[in-house]
């Protein structure tokens, strides 16, 4: 199995390998010292239409990086022999993610340097140990080696920037180009670790001038030794002023930390004193809707009072039109008695009649006789 066998996000400007490839000249001749399994061979082909020439202890990387090199050398940086690469010269020799591998890198860079023409150039990307997740977990004494990243398991040397520079002078390297790869500790293999530091530990860590670096990518040129000297107190100084500027910057950042933290406070209060008066508004709102329920109820049981008084009247109205019906019946009765009464009076008034004219006859014989 290839333990570094990359897949290179072309779209990313923060990945080491595109920063390392933005020095290359296209058409170039280019040696890449650990081409693992080819994968940046594979982009200066294509892209850069460059000659490579590879070097890889791992066989099996090596065989797959031969599709992508006009040639592959297997074997140890430390151990090979230059005479493996004939009359073949350079411009551009690329150590990406290999020193840090190396017992001696101060040799490694003599020995390759004269494979440099004229013009040629060397680029190394090498991690920064002087990392806020390495320094943070030095603090906390909870350093632990990982399978890849800045404590990769496989590292023998650990760099910060000032130890880079005097590793070059020594080599009568000088830097002409200087760039990083920027990664917070939630995005790297540190954000798995609980730190437990004092907060003002971390604060001066946040104060070093490249705790958020992850990767030097650094393009140096061979020069004599004076001048060497020269260009690496150059860039010390330019070092020791980026870290002014960045002591400058973090006691800005800790300013308008405070104001933020002051805004956030009266937020909060405010944000306090409406939940406040929301509470409040709520607590009015149950009671419009606790008299809202009682006067609900209170509707309920006079509509259930009118529905009794309905059924009531309803009742009283059936009486009342009984009533009118045995008055009616009533008022028939009597006229029947009425008319009865009348008849009898009628029948009585002929019968006296009647028994007058009987009378006056039976006294009227009663005379004559």
């Amino acid at each position: 199995m290839i333990k570094y066998d990359y897949t290179i996000d072309r779209k990313n400007p923060n990945y080491a390998a595109n920063k390392i490839l933005s020095f290359i000249e296209p058409g170039g001749e280019v040696l890449d010292v650990g081409c693992s399994s080819g994968y940046l061979a594979h982009i200066l082909r294509d892209e850069f239409h460059c000659r490579v020439t590879g070097l890889e202890i791992d066989g099996e990387a090596a065989v797959k990086a031969e599709s992508f090199c006009e040639k592959v050398i297997v074997a140890d940086v430390e151990k090979v022999d230059i005479a493996a690469f004939g009359d073949r010269r350079f411009d551009a020799i690329i150590l990406a993610d290999v020193l840090e591998h190396l017992r001696n890198p101060g040799d490694v860079l003599r020995k390759i340097a004269p494979l440099l023409k004229k013009d040629g150039f060397i680029v190394v990307s090498i991690p920064n140990f002087g990392y806020k997740g390495v320094l943070l977990g030095l603090a906390a004494g909870a350093l632990q080696r990982t399978s890849h990243g800045i404590l990769d398991d496989t590292h023998v040397q650990f760099f910060t920037l000032p130890g880079i520079f005097q590793l070059l002078s020594a080599c009568n390297l000088v830097p002409v180009a200087l760039d990083r790869t920027i990664k917070g500790v939630a995005d790297s293999e540190f954000a798995s670790q609980r730190f437990d530091v004092p907060a003002e530990i971390a604060e001066l860590i946040d104060l070093g001038a490249e705790v958020d670096t992850y990767q030097f990518i650094v393009k140096v040129r061979p020069l004599s030794a004076d001048v060497c000297e020269q260009a690496a107190r150059f860039f010390a100084s330019m070092v020791l002023q980026h870290g002014a500027l960045r002591k400058e910057l973090h006691a800005d950042r800790k300013h308008f930390q405070r104001i933020l933290a002051e805004k956030n406070r009266l937020i909060e209060q405010r944000n306090e004193a409406m939940a406040g008066k929301n509470a409040k508004i709520d607590m009015q709102q149950q009671a419009i809707a606790g008299k809202n329920l009682f006067i609900q109820e209170r509707d309920q049981v006079i509509a259930g009072k009118n529905a009794k008084i309905d059924m009531q009247q309803q009742v009283i109205a059936g009486k009342n039109l009984l009533i009118q019906e045995r008055d009616e019946v009533i008022a028939r009765k009597n006229e029947l008695i009425k008319a009865k009464n009348e008849t009898i009076d009628r029948l009585t008034a002929e019968l006296n009649r009647h028994w007058s004219v009987r009378v006056l006859k039976a006294l009227g014989k009663k005379t004559a006789g």
